[in-house]
């Protein structure tokens, strides 16, 4: 019954919404009672326990399939990889002597032990092929997982060397070829990932290393640019310098030419009498009038000449009547209009069309398939013209979503500034996903078009419903958006 099952302390592990695994061994009493037994399964979290029944049953290999009645578990996925000697295994389950000096009702959901170590390497054992590693367990852990630090299956937790002489202690977990071949036999589906294992405070670490590459290189590039516009403005100060003082010599050789001729013209005049020719009277007249020309020439060469406060307007991009442009930012060569909170008229007009692919290095998940994501998000934060994310704060934008068909949390966000798109996945127990539905439920409504008012009540709400997660993300799935 419930009770034997847990005092006992087993342990089993998900492998879809309604199958688990465990030991041949932990079931083997309910087996030969022919039904006269059941077998109840106790999750984690939840309030309740659940009926359960033998679909698989493999003694030689130490394996069983259970199925269990109304399951909707998490399934975790099973890892296909090589793992190397020396890599940090955790083991989980309930050991007896844990549970002995717990005062509370052993059939009441409560979270496993952790026990952590290293492995070992493979062993044959009893015909078995074993894990061998150093993660402690006790009566009570058999048919639970061994994971590594993202949760993902390794081995199934059997049984432990004896330490009666002194010696350490050694622990033996089914492998996942053995399991995988289980499960293959029975027909029964499973998750499988090869993938390097990132753990959480990795990710973060890695991430926040790309984020700061990310500005450095941007920090650079705005260094290059101003460096190229100095560069330009000099040799446009330097262009606009020459061609002023061109301007300047030409106007005063048209100033000495009037002088010249001016003199001339004085000097013409004053031997002239009334017994000269005419023709000497009409140089006279031209001298004259070419003293007028070039002095005009002259000073309409210095007013036409170029100036230096022209010049750096010109460069600095600024407008001639000592106004600036505003409200665009350059960047990469185009111009954006500033971010703002409001969303376009036409979300559409507005939105950038992007793909979004894993970042493996940033990532940690365990059941969830990383697709590409294609997105489209404008400036008010309307994703595909339909839903609203609200302001995260720090120029992101977020959504927190509580899916009826899927016992998860999901916060999504958007970062325009290290074009990332984050997905993170909690798993809570039954209580806190009921109350997180329930504060969704609160909003009126979570489509495009909201105030400023209702972005801020959303913005609210999502972090309300993410403060209640006691826990880390269960999974962190990072995407880079181009």
């Amino acid at each position: 019954d419930a009770e034997d099952f847990r005092a006992d302390g087993h342990r089993a592990f998900a492998v879809s919404r309604g199958r688990v695994v465990t030991n041949a061994h932990v079931v083997r009493d309910v087996r030969e009672a022919s039904g006269r037994s059941g077998i109840a399964v106790i999750p984690s979290n939840g309030s309740k326990s659940l009926r359960a029944r033998i679909v698989a049953y493999d003694p030689i290999k130490d394996l069983a399939l259970l199925e269990v009645e109304d399951g909707a578990f998490a399934p975790l996925p099973i890892v296909s990889g090589t793992l190397r000697e020396g890599a940090d295994v955790i083991a989980l389950g309930y050991p007896g002597n844990v549970d002995d000096l717990i005062d509370t009702n052993l059939v009441d959901p409560q979270p496993p032990v952790r026990s952590a170590g290293n492995y070992s390497g493979l062993r044959s054992v009893r015909g078995i092929e074993a894990m061998l590693h150093t993660a402690e367990i006790a009566h009570g852990n058999s048919g639970g997982p061994l994971v590594d630090r993202c949760g993902r299956i390794l081995g199934v937790n059997t049984f432990v060397t004896s330490n009666n002489m002194g010696d350490s202690s050694f622990s033996f977990a089914i492998s996942t070829n053995e399991l995988r071949a289980f499960l293959r036999r029975e027909h029964q589906q499973f998750g499988s990932v090869d993938s390097e294992c990132v753990p959480p405070e990795v990710a973060e670490s890695r991430e926040a290393a790309k984020k700061a590459r990310d500005e450095l290189a941007e920090t650079k590039a705005v260094l290059e640019r101003n460096q190229q516009d100095q560069s330009d403005r000099q040799g446009r100060l330097a262009a606009i310098q020459t061609e002023r003082e061109n301007y300047l010599a030409g106007s005063a050789i048209l100033l000495v030419l009037s002088a010249l001729a001016g003199v001339f013209a004085i000097l013409k005049n004053g031997q002239l009498d009334k017994e000269q020719q005419d023709q000497d009277r009409m140089k006279v007249k031209f001298a004259a009038a070419a003293a007028g020309t070039f002095a005009i020439a002259a000073a309409v060469l210095f007013v036409l000449r170029p100036t230096v406060d022209h010049t750096v307007n010109q460069a600095s991009g600024e407008t001639g009547d000592g106004g600036s442009t505003k409200g665009i930012v350059a960047q990469s060569g185009k111009s954006t209009a500033t971010n703002s909170e409001a969303p376009s008229r036409n979300p559409a007009s507005s939105a950038r069309h992007l793909v979004c692919t894993i970042d493996g290095g940033r990532s940690h998940y365990t059941t969830t398939d990383p697709k590409p994501v294609d997105l489209s998000i404008d400036n008010g934060g309307c994703v595909k013209g339909r839903t609203q994310y609200a302001p995260s704060g720090d120029g992101a934008w977020q959504r927190v979503s509580t899916p009826e068909k899927e016992d998860v949390v999901i916060r999504l966000t958007y970062d325009p500034g290290t074009h990332s798109y984050t997905q993170e996945r909690w798993y809570p127990d039954v209580n806190t996903l009921q109350e997180a539905r329930s504060a969704k439920a609160t909003l009126a409504s979570q489509s495009c078009g909201m105030t400023k008012d209702q972005k801020s009540d959303l913005a609210r709400t999502q972090r309300q419903i993410v403060d209640s997660m006691l826990n880390d993300p269960d999974e962190r799935l990072v995407y880079s958006c181009r």
